[in-house]
C-alpha cells in the first residue's frame, strides 16, 4: 500500500516548521536571577550528603531537560500560582523548573521542590530579576 500526503496538507506542515524554525532563531536559554542559581546549588548541596557520585549526573539532566525549552519554549504549562502567561514550568523528576518565555530569551526563573506551593512566597520568582 502507498500512502502520500495531500497538498494542502504537505504545505500546512512545511509552514509550521518555518515558523518553530523562526521562533527557535536566536533563541537562549539563560538561568537568571539569584533565586535560580542558588535553587540550583541547594539541590546540589543537598543530593551530596546522600550521593557524591550521582549529583553530577542529576543537575546535568535537569539541565538537558531545561535546554528543551530552547526548542520547544511553550512546552511547559502556566505556573498555577500566577495569571501570567509568559511565566511557565516543566517538571524535571520532583522539581519544577520555572521559566519566563520572552521573545528571544528563555529566563530560568527558580528550580523548586514540586510539592512547594508559591502562593504565599514572598517575593515570587516571577517579580524577581
Amino acid at each position: 500500500m502507498r500512502f502520500e500526503f495531500h497538498p494542502e496538507a504537505l504545505a500546512e506542515n512545511e509552514d509550521a516548521a518555518r515558523y518553530y524554525a523562526e521562533c527557535q532563531n536566536g533563541l537562549e536559554l539563560r538561568f537568571i536571577a539569584a533565586p535560580a542559581v542558588e535553587a540550583l546549588q541547594a539541590i546540589r548541596d543537598y543530593i551530596t550528603l546522600d550521593q557524591p557520585f550521582y549529583v553530577a549526573r542529576f543537575i546535568d539532566r535537569m539541565t538537558i531537560s531545561a535546554e528543551q525549552l530552547i526548542i520547544h519554549p511553550g512546552i511547559g504549562r502556566q505556573v498555577p500560582e500566577t495569571r501570567l502567561e509568559d511565566i511557565r514550568e516543566i517538571i524535571f523528576q520532583r522539581y519544577r523548573i520555572i521559566y519566563r518565555m520572552c521573545p528571544h530569551l528563555i529566563q530560568i526563573l527558580t528550580v523548586e521542590n514540586g510539592a512547594r506551593n508559591l502562593a504565599g512566597s514572598e517575593p515570587k520568582p516571577w517579580e524577581v530579576g
